[in-house]
């Protein structure tokens, strides 16, 4: 099947694998730090199945897959050699880079461009996202403005009575001390 440059092939983006050591773990820090919401979680033949993204956009999102093999063990983390995994966007760059450094997440690389303000992050296995605002409001800013506003609510620093998440195992804090010495 030939593709013109008018015709796509495709018709959306679906899911990305993050591979994690621990689902369980992974959801707790996508849905209750980043505001994630579960697209779907079902477990068939001893597997889970969990999606997340964000609400109102179904079709793409998170696919938190378990390690199982001794190779896949060893991307955790790591699966794109250091580079962003995904950028996600937002309408307020510092009050995402605060509400994360708030809960004990690694942000590094804040800057502002003529026409953006991005900063990096890592999740809890050391895997890199990029934040980004967008200058134009192409529809991307509203799924922004959701994000924000969940991340928001959900917090204790911005604001309710108990921060969630979880603290840091300390297997995890050294983990992310490696992580860190290597850059």
């Amino acid at each position: 099947m030939a593709s013109s440059p008018d015709q796509n092939l495709f018709s959306a983006l679906g899911r990305t694998v993050v591979l994690v050591a621990d689902a369980d773990a992974a959801l707790v820090f996508y849905r209750d730090i980043l505001g994630f919401s579960i697209l779907h979680d079902q477990t068939a033949g001893g597997d889970r199945y969990l999606h997340v993204g964000l609400s109102g956009q179904a079709q793409a999102g998170l696919w938190l897959m378990p390690a199982t093999t001794a190779r896949e063990r060893e991307l955790i983390g790591r699966q794109c050699g250091g580079q962003p995994l995904l950028v996600l966007y937002t309408d307020d760059v510092q009050q995402i880079g605060n509400h994360l450094r708030a809960h004990g997440v690694r942000v590094w690389d804040e800057r502002e461009d003529a026409d953006s303000r991005s900063l990096h992050f890592e999740d809890l296995y050391g895997t890199s996202w990029s934040r980004r605002n967008c200058p134009s409001d192409d529809g991307r800013r509203s799924a922004g403005r959701r994000l924000d506003h969940r991340i928001q609510r959900g917090c204790g620093s911005c604001g309710d009575a108990e921060p969630v998440g979880r603290a840091l195992s300390p297997q995890e804090r050294s983990r992310r001390t490696t992580v860190q010495r290597r850059r």
